[in-house]
């Protein structure tokens, strides 16, 4: 799940490096672009009020039919892809339910969802369940101000989640900005292999 202002060729030559590092088969649903400024005028309304957008449903409706299939789930979300991401699961979760799942039920189905964010925009998961790992490095405004680093925590509360982990990376910059914020400059390599 991509971030804001990213093209879909950007998204394309974004996926097979996560391929090469992974080993596994990548698909990408794409958060399309309206730009930089609306793109961020997009993130704060869905982080204060919910999105309901093509993206949050897509990858909502594919989670589910993995999981239906029996097949296991690996989500990677960078920036804005991370709000996305949480909103998604909420409706998995919403879509169990109304299948009459129990709760426990639920969390067993999503044990077997493991979502990695990079420099993420979301400072809560509301659905227990999944495996959860966040990568911040302490350079990148946007993981830092907006998702799982520690100023989202101080302002917002933030939540990796019932089964979360935050890994704080070193950044390059001298300050806090977006230098650090790219998925395959700046993130990807610092993974550790593996992931989960």
């Amino acid at each position: 799940m991509n971030g804001q202002d990213t093209s879909t060729r950007d998204q394309t030559d974004q996926l097979q490096p996560i391929a090469n590092e992974t080993g596994a088969e990548v698909i990408g649903i794409h958060n399309s672009t309206d730009g930089g400024w609306n793109d961020t005028v997009e993130s704060g309304q869905g982080k204060l009020a919910g999105l309901e957008s093509a993206p949050v449903k897509t990858l909502s409706d594919n989670i589910v039919a993995d999981l239906d299939a029996g097949k296991p789930v690996h989500v990677f979300s960078h920036s804005e892809g991370a709000l996305i991401t949480s909103q998604a699961l909420g409706e998995v979760h919403d879509a169990l339910q109304r299948r009459g799942l129990s709760e426990d039920q639920i969390r067993d189905t999503l044990s077997r969802v493991q979502v990695e964010t990079f420099g993420g925009a979301a400072t809560t998961y509301p659905v227990d369940g999944p495996q959860y790992r966040h990568y911040v490095n302490d350079d990148d405004l946007v993981g830092q101000l907006t998702g799982q680093g520690p100023i989202g925590h101080e302002v917002f509360g933030a939540d990796p989640g019932q089964n979360g982990q935050v890994v704080v990376n070193p950044g390059d910059g001298p300050f806090l900005g977006v230098e650090d914020h790219g998925l395959i400059d700046h993130y990807l390599p610092r993974r550790p292999d593996g992931g989960f």
